[in-house]
């Protein structure tokens, strides 16, 4: 299926013309295509997905819709392949509580921000520590 994320951060996002945006765990591509439309024909959004179907998805989505300023890259979050001080805005949606190595991730957005780069997330955490049974259990995760 599809994951529409935790949370709409757009407003804050403030995405200007031409601009370049990277989306962490594209998935299907929605937060991708709000990007693109944004950016306009002069900016460009790049998805970043692990999983196959989830990027054929949102290349259907985009190829169906005619988003010419949108790609998608096999990747993982905590490796990122775009090059150093390519971004303008990072965005994601729901993933980087899915990263056990959140300072790994960090240090990715600050290798491919730009220097007046901004990073603008939409996540969970828990309000309180998850005992080891329950970090190990994906089942309970959702909980």
């Amino acid at each position: 299926g599809s994951f529409a994320g935790v949370g709409y951060y757009f407003h804050l996002a403030d995405l200007k013309g031409g601009e370049t945006v990277l989306d962490l765990g594209s998935g299907s591509g929605m937060d991708t295509f709000i990007a693109a439309l944004k950016v306009g024909l002069r900016g460009k959004v790049v998805g970043i997905d692990m999983t196959d179907e989830q990027r054929a998805k949102a290349e259907h989505l985009r190829d169906r819709d005619s988003f010419k300023n949108v790609t998608y890259l096999k990747g993982y979050i905590e490796n990122v392949p775009v090059p150093a001080a390519s971004v303008d805005v990072v965005i994601s949606n729901g993933v980087f509580n899915l990263e056990t190595d959140k300072s790994k991730v960090f240090g990715e957005v600050a290798r491919i921000l730009k220097a007046d780069g901004r990073l603008i997330i939409s996540d969970i955490g828990p309000e309180v520590q998850l005992h080891e049974t329950g970090l190990c259990n994906p089942a309970l995760w959702p909980a």
